[in-house]
């Protein structure tokens, strides 16, 4: 089995490996909104440049250790947030850095605490099985139109999935598994500083 798995890319490929792109969807936490806490206001949303751009090549262990999977986050993650501060306000203005906002509007920051991919294969009988497991965490912030600290905190998701199949099936295993690290954190966001009190 581990033979079957590990031997498909064969001859010179196994000197570079194969890549399988993992594609990330982006989500939103919108639904963990509290009606009593949306608002007719303008709110601005600045994700750090790490956190935009987040990336990362994983590679499995031995079975399929000839293969890579190139996992690119950081543009869902973005689109996630807005997403999900979306439901809470009437506009939201995504912007570059924190110096941009203006003063008609609740700023929310993001930057990356954390990333933490990982992809195993488990031989079977027949058919072997990825699991992948994502671990993120967020560094948030809530600051008022007045400059004011209204929230900060660290928000953390954890993702896991687990498909049968071969070395292939391990990019849409990870896919899965950041998406729904994407979504608990977003999740956590929502209730530790959208769902509070601000004011």
């Amino acid at each position: 089995m581990i033979a079957r798995l590990a031997g498909i890319c064969a001859g010179a490929l196994l000197i570079v490996g194969c890549a399988h792109k993992a594609e990330v969807g982006s989500t939103s936490a919108a639904y963990e909104v509290r009606r009593d806490r949306v608002q007719s206001t303008k709110a601005y949303v600045a994700v750090s440049g790490d956190l935009a751009t987040l990336q990362k090549v994983v590679k499995p262990g031995q079975i399929c250790g000839a293969h890579n999977y190139p996992l690119s986050v950081g543009p869902a993650i973005k689109t996630s947030i807005v997403r999900t501060v979306s439901a809470a306000h009437q506009s939201v203005v995504p912007i570059q850095t924190s110096g941009e906002s203006g003063k008609d509007g609740v700023l929310y920051t993001f930057a990356l605490d954390d990333f933490n991919p990982r992809l195993r294969f488990q031989p079977g009988f027949f058919i072997g099985t990825a699991d992948a497991s994502v671990e993120l965490s967020i560094r948030t912030t809530a600051v008022s139109p007045e400059g004011r600290e209204l929230a900060t905190t660290t928000v953390r998701g954890f993702g896991q999935e687990s498909i049968e199949g071969e070395c292939p099936v391990g990019a849409e295993a990870l896919s899965k598994a950041t998406e729904k690290a994407v979504r608990v954190s977003l999740e956590n966001f929502v209730a530790r500083v959208i769902n509070q009190r601000l004011d």
